[in-house]
C-alpha cells in the first residue's frame, strides 16, 4: 500500500457531512411535497399492487380482505370465546393496535429473507456447474 505525504492532506478541505436537523418546517415542507406529487404516489401504489396481486383470484382487494378477515376473526375469538377484556377500548380498536406493528414486522422480515444473499442457491445442486480440476 502507498502511502500519502502528510503535506498534502494538510491542504485538503474538510467536509464533515452531518444529518439534517429535524425541524417542524421541514416536516411542513415533506408533507408539502407528499401533496404535490400524490399523483406519483398513487401511480407507485397501483402498480405495485397490480403487479403483485395479478394472479390472485380476488386482484388486489386480497390486500384489504385478508387484514380485514384477521381483524374480525381475532376480535371473535378473543372478546367472545376467551373473552379477554380490553379495558373499555372497543375491541377492533385493540386488535387492530396490536396487528399493525405486528403485520410491520413480519412483511419486513419476509422482505429480508426474500432479499438475503444466497437465496438461490440452485446452482449448488447443478452438478454440472461444479467441476473437478485434474493436473
Amino acid at each position: 500500500m502507498m502511502s500519502v505525504p502528510s503535506r498534502t492532506l494538510a491542504h485538503r478541505p474538510l467536509k464533515v457531512i452531518r444529518p439534517p436537523s429535524l425541524s417542524l418546517s421541514m416536516v411542513v415542507s415533506g408533507i408539502r411535497n407528499l401533496v404535490r406529487y400524490s399523483h406519483l404516489l398513487y401511480t407507485f401504489t397501483s402498480v405495485r399492487l397490480n403487479v403483485r396481486y395479478k394472479q390472485s383470484a380476488l386482484g388486489w382487494i386480497w390486500a384489504m380482505l385478508q387484514p380485514l378477515a384477521l381483524l374480525i376473526s381475532y376480535t371473535l375469538i378473543f372478546s367472545r370465546v376467551a373473552k379477554l377484556p380490553s379495558e373499555g377500548t372497543p375491541y377492533p380498536l385493540f386488535v387492530l393496535a396490536a396487528l399493525l406493528p405486528w403485520g410491520l414486522f413480519a412483511s419486513s422480515i419476509g422482505a429480508c429473507m426474500n432479499g438475503r444473499p444466497h437465496s438461490n442457491v440452485r446452482w449448488l445442486s447443478d452438478a454440472g456447474s461444479i467441476k473437478r480440476s485434474r493436473k
